[in-house]
């Protein structure tokens, strides 16, 4: 994700995202704004001959100097925040699973073990090409959150084309998830194979 120093365009967000539509295709995953930054952001890293693209084009565009800001910083990454009215702190709890599949559809479930976290992201390790997987969010067999047991809450991915052997996923908007929560992806595999999955997500604590 780059980070792009925004103070004082001389072009509109509309423009440079068409241009990054163009030069990204299919990896480009949309602009995010906050204060006088922006965010590229792409569904996997891009590679230093883009990056460099990007910064020629903001630069003679801009007519900005060329020490651009370029981080590989989440916006997200403060450590504290105000809600509803009320200082939370952001502790990561990024969680590995591995997992054994067979050819075809397998659901993978993850029991959210914290009382509060907002999920930011997710990666797969050992998929392959036309893997694919979708992403939900079940209530808990009490129906502690909708009255309704085992209720669909929400669904994050929808069949999601894994890449070859790495597929990383982050959003800049983060979801949240409560103690009993059931996090299910449904993974159609083109094979049998051991797979490994990163939970991004941070527990939110006063």
């Amino acid at each position: 994700m780059l980070r792009i120093d925004w103070a004082n365009p001389k072009i509109t967000l509309l423009e440079f995202e068409t241009y990054l539509a163009g030069l990204l295709g299919p990896n480009y995953d949309g602009l995010l704004q906050s204060d006088n930054y922006v965010f590229v952001v792409t569904y996997t890293p891009i590679d230093s001959t883009q990056e460099l693209a990007i910064l020629e084009y903001v630069y003679a565009l801009n007519s900005k100097s060329k020490d651009v800001s370029v981080t590989s910083s989440p916006p997200f990454g403060a450590k504290s925040q105000v809600i509803d009215g009320v200082l939370k702190k952001f502790y990561a709890r990024n969680t590995g699973l591995q997992y054994d599949l067979i050819t075809g559809s397998n659901d993978i479930n993850f029991t959210i073990p914290f009382p509060w976290v907002k999920i930011i992201g997710i990666e797969c390790i050992g998929g392959e090409i036309l893997d694919t997987a979708e992403l939900r969010v079940y209530d808990n067999a009490l129906g502690t959150y909708s009255g309704v047991p085992d209720a669909l809450l929400n669904q994050f991915g929808y069949t999601l084309n894994m890449a070859k052997d790495y597929y990383a996923r982050t959003s800049p908007f983060d979801a949240d998830l409560y103690q009993g929560m059931i996090l299910k992806i449904t993974y159609v595999s083109v094979s049998d194979k051991r797979v490994g999955m990163n939970i991004i997500m941070n527990e939110v604590k006063s």
